[in-house]
Protein backbone atom coordinates (compact mmCIF):
# COMPACT_ATOMS: atom_id res chain seq x y z
CA UNK A 1 0.00 0.00 0.00
CA UNK A 2 1.49 3.47 -0.73
CA UNK A 3 0.17 6.62 0.78
CA UNK A 4 0.21 10.25 -1.07
CA UNK A 5 0.78 12.84 1.16
CA UNK A 6 0.41 16.62 -0.28
CA UNK A 7 1.81 19.25 1.87
CA UNK A 8 1.55 22.53 0.28
CA UNK A 9 4.49 24.76 0.24
CA UNK A 10 2.78 27.80 1.33
CA UNK A 11 1.95 26.01 4.67
CA UNK A 12 5.86 25.79 5.56
CA UNK A 13 6.46 28.76 4.11
CA UNK A 14 4.14 30.85 6.36
CA UNK A 15 5.47 29.29 9.27
CA UNK A 16 9.48 30.03 8.60
CA UNK A 17 8.53 33.33 7.10
CA UNK A 18 9.55 33.07 3.69
CA UNK A 19 13.28 30.98 4.34
CA UNK A 20 14.05 27.96 2.03
CA UNK A 21 13.21 24.85 3.68
CA UNK A 22 12.64 21.42 3.07
CA UNK A 23 12.89 17.88 4.36
CA UNK A 24 15.73 15.72 4.13
CA UNK A 25 13.76 12.14 4.81
CA UNK A 26 14.83 9.21 3.57
CA UNK A 27 14.44 6.00 5.84
CA UNK A 28 15.97 3.84 3.21
CA UNK A 29 19.42 5.24 3.21
CA UNK A 30 19.35 6.39 7.15
CA UNK A 31 19.24 3.96 9.76
CA UNK A 32 16.96 6.72 12.60
CA UNK A 33 14.96 6.00 15.01
CA UNK A 34 12.66 8.80 14.74
CA UNK A 35 11.43 6.59 11.65
CA UNK A 36 9.46 4.48 13.92
CA UNK A 37 7.49 7.44 14.89
CA UNK A 38 7.08 9.13 11.88
CA UNK A 39 5.74 5.62 10.68
CA UNK A 40 3.49 5.72 13.80
CA UNK A 41 1.92 9.20 13.02
CA UNK A 42 1.49 8.49 9.13
CA UNK A 43 -0.69 5.31 10.77
CA UNK A 44 -2.69 7.56 12.74
CA UNK A 45 -3.30 10.20 10.02
CA UNK A 46 -4.16 7.69 7.63
CA UNK A 47 -6.83 5.72 10.16
CA UNK A 48 -8.35 8.90 10.38
CA UNK A 49 -9.16 9.73 7.07
CA UNK A 50 -10.04 6.31 6.70
CA UNK A 51 -12.48 6.68 9.61
CA UNK A 52 -13.58 9.69 8.28
CA UNK A 53 -14.68 8.36 5.11
CA UNK A 54 -16.49 5.62 6.64
CA UNK A 55 -18.64 7.95 8.83
CA UNK A 56 -19.25 10.73 6.54
CA UNK A 57 -22.05 12.61 9.03
CA UNK A 58 -19.01 13.14 11.54
CA UNK A 59 -18.22 16.78 11.69
CA UNK A 60 -15.64 16.02 13.88
CA UNK A 61 -13.68 13.98 11.61
CA UNK A 62 -11.96 16.61 9.48
CA UNK A 63 -11.10 17.84 12.72
CA UNK A 64 -9.06 14.43 14.02
CA UNK A 65 -7.23 14.19 9.95
CA UNK A 66 -6.10 17.86 10.91
CA UNK A 67 -5.21 17.52 13.86
CA UNK A 68 -3.17 13.91 12.79
CA UNK A 69 -1.61 15.88 9.75
CA UNK A 70 -0.18 18.69 12.37
CA UNK A 71 1.08 16.59 14.46
CA UNK A 72 3.12 14.78 11.61
CA UNK A 73 4.05 17.92 10.48
CA UNK A 74 5.11 19.32 13.54
CA UNK A 75 7.56 15.76 14.04
CA UNK A 76 9.04 16.65 10.79
CA UNK A 77 9.66 19.33 10.97
CA UNK A 78 11.53 19.32 14.43
CA UNK A 79 13.54 16.24 13.22
CA UNK A 80 14.26 16.72 9.38
CA UNK A 81 13.28 20.33 8.34
CA UNK A 82 16.64 21.77 6.76
CA UNK A 83 16.71 25.44 6.38
CA UNK A 84 19.01 27.42 3.43
CA UNK A 85 21.50 29.65 4.85
CA UNK A 86 22.62 32.76 2.91
CA UNK A 87 26.94 33.86 3.02
CA UNK A 88 28.65 36.49 1.70
CA UNK A 89 31.61 34.09 1.12
CA UNK A 90 29.49 32.35 -1.84
CA UNK A 91 31.12 30.84 -5.11
CA UNK A 92 29.33 31.57 -7.93
CA UNK A 93 27.88 27.80 -8.38
CA UNK A 94 26.11 28.40 -4.63
CA UNK A 95 25.03 31.94 -5.25
CA UNK A 96 23.58 30.14 -8.77
CA UNK A 97 21.71 27.71 -6.49
CA UNK A 98 21.30 29.77 -3.63
CA UNK A 99 19.28 32.03 -6.87
CA UNK A 100 17.71 28.81 -8.00
CA UNK A 101 15.92 28.26 -4.54
CA UNK A 102 14.75 31.87 -4.30
CA UNK A 103 12.81 31.72 -7.73
CA UNK A 104 11.42 28.70 -6.94
CA UNK A 105 10.65 29.64 -3.53
CA UNK A 106 8.78 32.80 -5.55
CA UNK A 107 6.97 30.26 -8.19
CA UNK A 108 5.80 27.74 -5.37
CA UNK A 109 4.24 30.45 -3.27
CA UNK A 110 3.08 32.86 -6.37
CA UNK A 111 2.15 30.19 -9.26
CA UNK A 112 -1.82 29.80 -8.52
CA UNK A 113 -1.54 34.04 -8.99
CA UNK A 114 -1.06 35.85 -12.05
CA UNK A 115 2.87 36.35 -12.26
CA UNK A 116 4.71 37.29 -14.54
CA UNK A 117 8.59 37.75 -15.77
CA UNK A 118 8.41 41.52 -14.44
CA UNK A 119 6.67 40.66 -10.95
CA UNK A 120 9.36 38.34 -10.32
CA UNK A 121 12.01 40.33 -11.77
CA UNK A 122 11.08 43.08 -9.57
CA UNK A 123 10.12 41.50 -6.48
CA UNK A 124 13.99 39.72 -6.41
CA UNK A 125 15.36 43.12 -7.49
CA UNK A 126 16.90 42.05 -10.37
CA UNK A 127 15.86 43.36 -14.68
CA UNK A 128 14.28 41.36 -16.51
CA UNK A 129 16.49 40.95 -18.97
CA UNK A 130 18.89 39.38 -16.46
CA UNK A 131 16.48 37.38 -15.13
CA UNK A 132 15.13 35.94 -18.66
CA UNK A 133 18.60 34.55 -19.61
CA UNK A 134 19.36 33.18 -16.38
CA UNK A 135 16.25 31.05 -17.40
CA UNK A 136 17.71 29.76 -20.45
CA UNK A 137 20.99 29.04 -18.88
CA UNK A 138 19.56 27.39 -15.61
CA UNK A 139 16.16 26.08 -16.41
CA UNK A 140 16.82 25.27 -19.88
CA UNK A 141 13.23 27.05 -20.88
CA UNK A 142 11.63 30.48 -20.92
CA UNK A 143 10.16 31.11 -17.48
CA UNK A 144 6.40 31.14 -19.12
CA UNK A 145 6.98 27.84 -20.07
CA UNK A 146 8.57 26.27 -16.59
CA UNK A 147 5.61 28.73 -14.68
CA UNK A 148 3.14 26.37 -17.35
CA UNK A 149 4.86 23.16 -15.72
CA UNK A 150 4.74 23.80 -12.80
CA UNK A 151 1.05 24.96 -12.47
CA UNK A 152 0.41 21.83 -14.69
CA UNK A 153 2.28 19.21 -12.44
CA UNK A 154 0.17 20.84 -9.89
CA UNK A 155 -3.21 20.89 -11.61
CA UNK A 156 -2.08 17.01 -12.65
CA UNK A 157 -2.00 16.14 -9.13
CA UNK A 158 -5.17 17.47 -8.14
CA UNK A 159 -7.29 15.70 -10.99
CA UNK A 160 -5.32 12.06 -9.66
CA UNK A 161 -6.13 12.53 -6.12
CA UNK A 162 -8.89 14.92 -5.73
CA UNK A 163 -12.38 14.77 -7.10
CA UNK A 164 -12.81 18.55 -7.51
CA UNK A 165 -14.25 19.85 -10.74
CA UNK A 166 -11.72 20.96 -13.70
CA UNK A 167 -12.67 24.39 -13.59
CA UNK A 168 -11.77 24.64 -9.62
CA UNK A 169 -8.67 23.12 -10.61
CA UNK A 170 -7.41 24.61 -13.76
CA UNK A 171 -8.57 27.94 -12.27
CA UNK A 172 -6.93 27.79 -8.73
CA UNK A 173 -3.53 26.31 -10.49
CA UNK A 174 -2.86 29.69 -12.39
CA UNK A 175 -4.85 29.04 -15.37
CA UNK A 176 -6.91 31.72 -16.66
CA UNK A 177 -9.71 29.26 -18.04
CA UNK A 178 -9.90 25.55 -19.10
CA UNK A 179 -9.91 25.61 -22.35
CA UNK A 180 -6.14 27.11 -21.99
CA UNK A 181 -5.80 24.31 -19.64
CA UNK A 182 -6.62 21.79 -22.24
CA UNK A 183 -4.69 23.54 -24.55
CA UNK A 184 -1.49 23.34 -21.74
CA UNK A 185 -2.64 19.59 -21.08
CA UNK A 186 -2.38 18.52 -24.61
CA UNK A 187 0.67 20.17 -25.48
CA UNK A 188 2.67 18.51 -22.99
CA UNK A 189 0.95 15.39 -22.44
CA UNK A 190 -0.04 14.75 -26.41
CA UNK A 191 -3.68 13.90 -25.25
CA UNK A 192 -6.92 15.40 -23.87
CA UNK A 193 -7.32 14.60 -20.36
CA UNK A 194 -8.86 11.72 -19.13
Amino acid sequence: MSVHIYILYQVLSSVYNGVSSFFICNSVLDDNESYEELRSLLDQLLKQKILSEKNTEARSGKFDILAAFYRMLAFLTSNYIQQTKTDLALTMQQKSQLRIMQINDYIMNHFSQPISLKTLSDDLYLSEGYLSRFFKKHYHMSFTAYLRQIRLANAMNELMYTDRPILEIALDNGFSSVSFFNRVFKDEYGQTRV
